[in-house]
């Protein structure tokens, strides 16, 4: 980890009294959220949605989870279209009938969860009640579901286990899909510093995949860090082959996630060379950083 950097951003020293984020454990999260109050997150239309206003800042604004939905709307300055309530002879805005049409639809703070913010919410802390159409869904079926919002190609067990392994060990976590990996890591949130590294989630990867990553991370001053996950002792988790199969949330527990950080890869300049090895894998090695 010493060879991160914490780039803050210019606006930084203006937020002092903004909310800073914390990656709260379990036990203070719940003192936020208030014990014993029910806290419901919505799976519809392939979302995974908090609509409670106080829970949703909570949850965002001091702990770094989730991502507030935009609303073009309020982007705008308008919650309606203004061109479909023209009226009277110059076609002004017709005030009445635009605020009457804009109360069915309000402008709200909606905030989204990824698969793995709901496993932690809803599955690993307990702390949040996912329903679909008002109906608690069983916990038995938190995984299946976050699997299938995850994506059939990836392996959510292990995409789980490095998401809650960065988050015990301070990190805000967002998607990496912009710079082609699967997390970013902030320092203290993506409001006051930039990413410090790209997490990349493989148990091997080809010489060419890791320059191309490196010069684009190295001109964002980012880091790469390859994490890959291996099972604690012999267990069921590993199949025939040798590779970890994460399954439920008992099966995390029995893994280890291995970190190796990356500030910069140099290969030797001699391409014709290169370009024949471009089919070459590296294993990550399984040195803890």
């Amino acid at each position: 980890m010493e060879l991160l950097d914490f780039d803050a951003k210019k606006s930084y020293k203006h937020a002092a009294q903004k909310a800073t984020p914390l990656t709260l454990e379990k036990a203070d999260l719940q003192q936020f959220l208030s014990p014993g109050r029910e806290i419901s997150a919505h799976l519809s239309g392939g979302l995974v949605q908090i609509f409670d206003i106080q829970v949703a800042e909570i949850l965002h604004e001091i702990s770094g989870i989730g991502q507030w939905l935009e609303d073009e709307r309020e982007q705008q300055g308008c919650s309606v279209s203004k061109t479909c309530f023209r009226g009277g002879e110059n076609g002004e805005l017709d005030v009445e009938k635009a605020e009457k049409w804009a109360a069915l639809s309000p402008v709200q703070s909606i905030l989204t969860l990824s698969p793995e913010e709901t496993l932690l919410l809803a599955l690993d802390w307990q702390l949040i009640t996912l329903k679909k159409a008002q109906t608690p869904i069983e916990k038995h079926e938190i995984w299946p579901k976050m699997q299938e919002l995850h994506g059939k190609e990836k392996n959510l067990g292990k995409s789980y286990a490095v998401f809650r392994h960065l988050r015990k060990n301070g990190w805000i976590v967002r998607s990496g899909m912009t710079f082609g990996c699967d997390y970013l890591i902030y320092c203290l949130g993506a409001r006051h510093f930039h990413a410090s590294a790209a997490v990349l989630i493989a148990d091997t990867i080809s010489p060419v995949h890791m320059l191309t990553l490196t010069r684009i991370l190295s001109h964002n001053k980012k880091a790469l860090m390859c994490a890959s996950v291996t099972s604690s002792s012999s267990s069921s988790i590993d199949d025939d082959d040798g590779n970890v199969t994460i399954e439920n949330l008992e099966d995390v527990e029995r893994v280890t996630v291995n970190i190796v950080t990356m500030k910069t890869y140099f290969m030797e300049r001699d391409f014709p060379n290169f370009s024949s090895r471009q089919n070459e894998l590296y294993e990550v090695p399984t040195k803890v950083d």
